[in-house]
Order: structure tokens, then sequence, then C-alpha cells
């Protein structure tokens, strides 16, 4: 069977991997021909992102596969097998602005409101939006995560335009 090539380099999964590792979700996915998923069930959290007014699911994997680098993406996320899928944010990493040392992965469904732990979530990593980073406020970080939303929503309708 032949290779498959794509811009220049081999479509393989180290490549896939090494892409995944440095945040380039979009790219991975053009390499896979989908786009790159990740499945976990929602366990308890702090409660810190439903303080901050953006609650969120955080995911303990199915099982053991690669994570996506740190930092914020646009996502969509299926609550359940077979359901529709959501427009949704992502974290991924450590919550800096608040001295975390745990790695986390964090899931907000934009306009959907409900508990979640226990529940399965199937999450579609659609693009890469910015890098963990820590703020100097709880305030800054809000408002920073707004920023977030309002690109998420722009990236995830760009992406459904061009895939109908």
């Amino acid at each position: 069977m032949p290779l498959l090539e794509r811009d220049g380099g081999l479509v393989s999964s180290t490549r896939i991997r090494a892409l995944l590792g440095q945040g380039q979700a979009a790219e991975a996915a053009r390499l896979l021909g989908r786009t790159y998923e990740i499945e976990g069930t929602v366990v308890p959290g702090h409660g810190l992102g439903k303080v901050l007014g953006f609650p969120t699911a955080n995911l303990r994997l199915h099982e053991e596969k690669l994570v996506p680098a740190d930092g914020i993406y646009a996502v969509r996320a299926r609550l359940e097998s077979g359901g529709p899928w959501l427009p949704a944010a992502m974290s991924i990493g450590v919550r800096p602005t608040f001295d975390g040392t745990v790695r986390q992965l964090e899931v907000h469904v934009l306009d959907w409101n409900g508990d979640l732990v226990g529940r399965s979530i199937t999450v579609e990593m659609v693009d890469w939006l910015r890098p963990e980073k820590k703020f100097e406020s709880p305030e800054a970080l809000v408002g920073a995560m707004d920023r977030d939303l309002v690109e998420t929503r722009k990236r995830l309708a760009e992406a459904a335009a061009s895939n109908p």
C-alpha cells in the first residue's frame, strides 16, 4: 500500500501525535480526515468554574489517550451517544491563576445548564484558541474567558461553514 503524503510529509501517527502535542488540533484533523475526539466521564471538581460563572465538566478519560497540548480550545461536546454535538470550550492544563499543579480537562458547554457528574461526554477537538496563562486576578481570568467564548463561537461557526 502506498504511503500517504500531505504538505511535504508523510501522514503518520507520529506526525499527528506531534501536532496534537503542539495544540494544532485543526491541522491534525486535516491529516486524520476527521476531528480528534476524546471521551471521558464527568467527575466532581472543586466548583471553581461555577463560582467564576463558567461551570465546567471535569473529565476523567475512559482510556489512556493522547491529550492535546495545554491551552484553551474550541470544541464540540456530545453529552450522550448519538446525541447532538453542542458548542463548547475546553481548558487543558493546571489552572495556573489558582496555583494548580494537577493537569485537568475541563469542558464548558455553551448555553447549557445542568449537572453532568457521572455522565459520559465525547469531546471533538475543533481548534486551538490560546495557551494556558496565569492571570493577575480571577477577574482578569473571567475577562479572558468571556473573550474565549466569543472566539469559540466564531471558530465553531467557521468550522461548520467549511464542513457542511
